[in-house]
């Protein structure tokens, strides 16, 4: 599961609304101020993204209060995977089918052959928008993993012989 903090920014009935900051590597290195990604980081450091989310009604949530979500990183990876194979894939096939099938209908110049790879590029981008989008809105909704109090950020530490390990 991969973990966000968050604060919540407004309690409705059964959702929050949780704001989370995007954060980068940049921030804790040292040479930040002369490398071209810092300044780069900088200038897009300031993101601030809201999600709502639905909770239940077992937890006491206050506008203020630190919580945790995650997406499950599963469903990430396949995401990840899918953007950077299927356009990869559909260039390859659409290249070696023009290769096969432009020369029986007596079209043999690379013109023709980059439009046939061009067109099932644009067919596999278009799949691509489409399962994303009902993706979404299903694998892709954080799942509130719980609440931070004070409490449970200076949690004492247990020794190794009392976990029995």
């Amino acid at each position: 599961m991969i973990e966000e903090t968050g604060v919540i920014k407004n309690v409705d009935a059964n959702h929050i609304t949780v704001q989370t900051q995007m954060k980068n590597a940049c921030a804790s290195c040292a040479q930040k101020s002369h490398c071209g990604t810092g300044v780069i980081a900088r200038a897009v450091a300031s993101r601030i993204h809201e999600v709502e989310i639905a909770v239940a009604a077992t937890e006491n949530l206050q506008a203020g209060q630190q919580v945790t979500l995650g997406i499950p990183e599963e469903t990430l990876l396949s995401a990840s995977a899918s953007v950077y194979l299927l356009p990869l894939f559909a260039l390859i096939f659409g290249a070696l089918a023009g290769q096969f099938l432009l020369p029986l209908f007596g079209l043999f110049s690379e013109g023709w052959l980059i439009l046939f790879t061009f067109t099932w590029l644009v067919i596999a981008l278009r799949l691509l928008r489409f399962r994303t989008q009902q993706q979404c809105q299903q694998s892709f909704q954080p799942v509130f993993l719980g609440s931070r109090s004070t409490a449970s950020i200076v949690a004492p530490t247990r020794s190794v012989k009392e976990t029995g390990q």
